[in-house]
């Protein structure tokens, strides 16, 4: 069973508003820590994995013409508001939540992010390191290196997956609904579900 990925292949991230978040001392720079950032006891941080919605604060609106898009230093997924309603039927509410943005106070419309609890990881068979997992918050960390696939329990199920890899919609979903690939993004590449190759899920 595969999955077609979509991921940002956009340098130009969304900036947080600095100014809005409390900041914090990381590696000898000064950098925002919102409340929706876990550190694990090696001092990774990342989006907590247990907080369903992320709204974010921004110092600017994220460039127009890229719809898949990510955060700077905790790459939280951002979408344009018009792509997302091409597969909003498709987000389980348990497993895939959206947030806002907010630019010195009030809402972007046109913008949304993507987060997702207890996702599949991606990973590859030529990977270096295994897959981390930060034992506070259950987030998964991968370096993937060769051809990627997904683990995870019951993945044949979710018709759409979020995780730091991008957007994954399952191929004969997308194939049917001959869904686009949005602006800003690669290709989308062909994922396949490795069930033969244990679980990582939490």
């Amino acid at each position: 069973m595969y999955w077609l990925r979509y991921a940002s292949k956009t340098a130009d991230c969304v900036r947080l508003d600095a100014g809005h978040y409390p900041s914090m001392l990381f590696g000898g720079l000064r950098m925002p820590r919102p409340s929706w950032v876990c550190q694990s006891p090696d001092g990774g941080i990342h989006a907590d994995a247990n907080i369903g919605q992320i709204d974010i604060h921004v110092a600017d609106e994220p460039p127009a013409n890229i719809e898949l898009n990510w955060t700077e230093i905790y790459t939280v997924t951002v979408v344009r508001a018009s792509w997302l309603l091409l597969i909003a039927d498709l987000i389980a509410g348990n497993r895939i939540f959206v947030g806002d943005l907010f630019l010195k106070g009030y809402v972007l419309p046109e913008w949304k992010t993507l987060h997702g609890l207890t996702q599949p990881v991606l990973t590859a068979a030529k990977t270096a390191a295994a897959p981390k997992l930060c034992p506070i918050c259950g987030s998964v960390a991968t370096w993937p290196r060769g051809r990627p696939y997904l683990l995870g329990r019951n993945v044949g199920e979710q018709l759409l997956i979020v995780n730091g890899g991008g957007v994954f919609v399952r191929e004969d979903v997308a194939v049917d609904r001959k869904l686009r690939k949005p602006n800003g993004a690669f290709k989308p590449s062909r994922v396949q579900w490795r069930h033969d190759l244990g679980d990582f899920s939490v």
